[in-house]
């Protein structure tokens, strides 16, 4: 079996001594080259053509933001960044919506617990954008969709739920740019690596025109904001609108779960619920996509050509669970045009 090429980008020799150590783990991975400076990277990258690039945010020379700009506009690689959780957490959002496509917190140490800690997340990630097809980034336009269902009447419901992992935080921002006000509130699970969903939930606030916040256990929902789950807390909605947190034991690997949040919706709301499941690998919340579906709800995927991972959208595609699939352009302006009349 052909193995996977990485070429890591790191100017701490520590950091990479910890990275070469945890990738020699996995016998289907092996460490192509390294760099210590963007700029080191970008000259080598060509030359070494790896199937994945992990590299670190803050760096001399050229650091992690502009090394992932320059090689998607040249030569595109999937892009994992590898940055430790501070209070500049910012910008490793920023490196994602120049086209990386995940990240995870730096292994703070050499110790035995936390390079096991941090071993299989890191393997599982890389094994998984190995796989991912990636382009220079271009403008495309689109036509507002239209509300029509296929065969299915749409409504304007009581509440939304959205769903994502691998290549969330980029499906997230680009659904918010479209939306200038929605009428219904909005409650939210991304998979996240720990430490940093409160910087996220500060990006959207940069540029997104309704607001988004982290739920707090018991507080009742208003039209026009996004709710996300806390790291750590299964998000669920009571039929008064209140949204409730708990640390009920994970469902198919996650604390928050996709699953939890929908399955809620589809119990207390049925039909008057939209579901929507984003990029991710596994199948989270594909089932209670279908719950929602089944109740008269209406449901979306993100389509297969703009997913980081097709992997939730697909199984929900596998069981029957969405009545359209989109772009997440496409469905920003779906949910913009719920504040509008061409309902």
């Amino acid at each position: 079996m052909k193995k996977i090429r990485v070429v890591l980008v790191d100017d701490s020799p520590v950091a990479l001594f910890v990275l070469k150590k945890i990738l020699s783990r996995a016998e289907h991975i092996e460490v192509a080259a390294t760099a210590t400076d963007g700029r080191q990277a970008l000259s080598l990258i060509p030359m070494v053509d790896p199937d994945v690039v992990c590299t670190d945010l803050h760096m001399p020379e050229m650091d992690g933001l502009e090394l992932t700009r320059r090689l998607m506009e040249a030569f595109p690689k999937p892009i994992m960044v590898m940055s430790a959780v501070d209070g500049n957490a910012e910008r490793t959002f920023q490196v994602l919506q120049a086209g990386a496509l995940e990240f995870v917190d730096k292994p703070a140490g050499l110790a035995e617990k936390e390079l096991n800690d941090k071993a299989k997340e890191i393997i599982d990630k890389i094994s998984v954008l190995a796989g991912v097809k990636v382009f220079r980034r271009r403008n495309r336009q689109s036509q507002l969709p239209s509300l029509a269902g296929q065969g299915q009447p749409i409504t304007v419901p009581a509440v939304i739920g959205i769903g994502a992992s691998t290549g969330g935080p980029t499906a997230f921002a680009e659904i918010l740019r479209e939306v200038i006000s929605v009428p219904v509130p909005i409650v939210a699970v991304q998979h996240m690596a720990a430490g940093f969903m409160n910087a996220f939930v500060h990006h959207l606030n940069g540029f997104s025109r309704i607001e988004a916040k982290l739920a707090e256990n018991g507080e009742k929902m208003r039209p026009g904001r996004i709710y996300f789950a806390p790291e750590d807390y299964h998000l669920e909605v009571e039929r008064g609108g209140c949204l409730r947190l708990t640390r009920a034991a994970p469902l198919e690997g996650h604390r928050p779960s996709v699953g939890v949040l929908l399955d809620s919706l589809a119990r207390q709301y049925g039909a008057d619920s939209w579901g929507i499941l984003l990029t991710g690998m596994g199948k989270d919340g594909a089932a209670a996509l279908k719950a929602i579906r089944d109740a008269g709800g209406y449901t979306i995927a993100q389509d297969e050509a703009s997913c980081v991972v097709y992997g939730m959208p697909g199984e929900a595609e596998k069981i029957g669970a969405a009545c359209r699939f989109m772009t997440p352009r496409r469905i920003g302006q779906l949910l913009a045009c719920l504040g509008t009349d061409n309902r």
